[in-house]
């Protein structure tokens, strides 16, 4: 029974993605994460949301840009953090972070350059904030995006 939810939720993953629809990929809860099925389940979220960036990818969207850079690193930091069991809810947060930047790419719709601080995490270290918003209006920020990108993450990363 288990095998044929996971499969079945595996599938509409897949039409939602393949239709363009906005899906949300959903952790399972800090405190019920203790099953080998719960992780797996998590994995499997993991996996989806990965499929979703190759798939902007193999449709031209460049590794570097902005948009699918941050997308990455969302989920990056998601996955680091709930492999540390990070029982907050940074890795879900993350996960959406990442999910809604796909979502507008999808959409063809243009990404935001806001960076949350999700989990409420602290802002630190406002002169590197300060250098990556110079970063996004300098007329070579095309050679910058995906460091710029990775870089506000991990800040917010560092702030949790």
């Amino acid at each position: 029974m288990a095998h044929t939810q996971t499969l079945f939720a595996a599938l509409a993953a897949a039409a939602c993605t393949l239709h363009g629809a906005a899906f949300a990929q959903t952790l399972t809860p800090p405190r019920e994460r203790a099953t080998d099925g719960a992780i797996h389940r998590d994995n499997e979220s993991y996996e989806a949301v990965q499929a979703r960036i190759k798939a902007l990818n193999d449709k031209g969207v460049r590794v570097a840009s902005y948009g699918l850079s941050k997308a990455q690193c969302w989920l990056d930091v998601s996955l680091h953090e709930y492999s540390r069991n990070d029982r907050s809810a940074f890795p879900q947060e993350a996960m959406t972070e990442s999910v809604k930047l796909i979502q507008s790419m999808e959409a063809g719709r243009p990404v935001g350059m806001e960076t949350p601080l999700v989990n409420k995490a602290a802002k630190l270290r406002p002169d590197l904030w300060d250098a990556a918003a110079a970063l996004k209006t300098h007329r070579g920020f095309r050679c910058a995006e995906q460091k710029t990108a990775c870089a506000e993450v991990e800040l917010v990363h560092a702030g949790n």
